[in-house]
């Protein structure tokens, strides 16, 4: 069941990537940063299969799809340099690439897909240390959002919430598990702990995706 879920993610990754925005703008990707475009696609593989596991319909896996591919485009904006250091960022540059979302958002804004954007700017506020917007969300509920700088902004529209959820997961699922610059990919098992821990997310996404 589970390779059949991943058969059937790449093929409908291999599907979107037949549409000019998706495609040009993965070109770019990989050229300014060729690590972070493969961490988009294995993030929209997994995404697809949190969705075909849902049972989201074909049209809802595309938008996954592209969703999890341009998620980071933002980092075309962030120097090479500091995705590829072999040390932790310092501070600063921690600074700089925590503004990513914001900028792919930006890159994003003649994409006229629904949801793309708002979950590109959206899928690193799923977590306890969450940016762009700081915020803490219920974990029983997460629909609500209890602590935020706009309470009104992206919190009441349950789909884009689903999406961006579902990316985020898939982006933190590959964050730890793949090597990185300065440290290796982490064990299953850790993986699911830290995720357990740090994720406010719809515990049956983490479900699906750990298990």
């Amino acid at each position: 069941m589970q390779l059949t879920r991943k058969i059937q993610a790449r093929k409908t990754i291999r599907t979107v990537l037949r549409l000019n925005d998706v495609s040009d703008r993965l070109k770019q990707l990989k050229a300014h940063h060729p690590d972070s475009y493969r961490h988009s696609v294995r993030t929209a593989i997994k995404a697809v299969e949190i969705g075909l596991e849902l049972g989201y319909t074909q049209e809802e896996l595309e938008i996954l799809a592209i969703s999890g591919q341009l998620h980071d485009m933002g980092k075309i904006r962030v120097p090479a340099y500091i995705l590829d250091k072999k040390t932790e960022p310092t501070p600063q540059e921690r600074e700089i690439i925590e503004t990513h979302p914001r900028y792919s958002l930006i890159e994003l804004l003649e994409i006229h897909i629904p949801i793309v954007k708002e979950t590109s700017v959206q899928h690193h506020e799923w977590q306890n240390d969450s940016y762009p917007r700081r915020r803490k969300v219920d974990r029983r509920n997460p629909n609500r959002d209890s602590n935020s700088e706009n309470p009104d902004r992206r919190t009441d529209n349950k789909i884009i919430t689903d999406f961006s959820q579902i990316i985020a997961v898939g982006d933190h699922f590959d964050a730890l598990t793949k090597n990185r610059s300065y440290r290796k990919g982490l064990p299953l098992e850790i993986v699911k702990k830290i995720m357990y821990q740090q994720m406010t997310v719809n515990p049956n996404y983490l479900e699906i995706a750990l298990n």
